[in-house]
């Protein structure tokens, strides 16, 4: 189904797609390094199960995000411009707040290699940028 216009981002598409779901399987895998770091984190006072909520609440976002890419890819229209202007902003403070694992990860590779924490950072930053253009053009781009 790849279409020669659009060929780029259906690639991409299916790479963020795979990127996700193997993060969704982390989350609930029980031989995951995520599982355990929440079961662990949980397991020291029920507060630090508002950290899985959001997690999990992040998780959920990412595979509707995932489905409003290929809503762009695609070009299907579904639900109103309205209510991805909304997802859009909560998929925003979902993704700063909703990454307790990696954030933990980051902080730790700081420790022992500065250099390579900023690489990697800047390398997953840098592969969903387009994800959030491909999210706001089907938002804001007249039809």
């Amino acid at each position: 189904m790849l279409s020669k216009k659009n060929w780029p981002f259906e690639i991409y598409f299916l790479l963020i797609l795979f990127f996700t779901l193997n993060r969704v399987f982390d989350f609930f895998s029980p031989q995951s390094h995520v599982y355990l770091f929440f079961s662990i984190l949980c397991s020291f006072s029920k507060a630090h199960y508002f950290f899985y909520f959001v997690n999990f609440t992040q998780l959920l976002m990412s595979l509707l995000h995932c489905l409003l890419l290929g809503m762009y890819v695609y070009r299907w229209r579904v639900f109103p411009t309205k209510f991805w202007k909304y997802f859009l902003l909560l998929k925003i403070f979902f993704d700063m707040t909703g990454h307790g694992y990696e954030w933990n990860s980051f902080i730790a590779m700081m420790y022992s290699s500065p250099k390579i924490a900023f690489i990697g950072l800047f390398g997953v930053l840098s592969l969903y940028v387009p994800a959030y253009v491909a999210g706001y053009r089907y938002v804001f781009e007249k039809k």
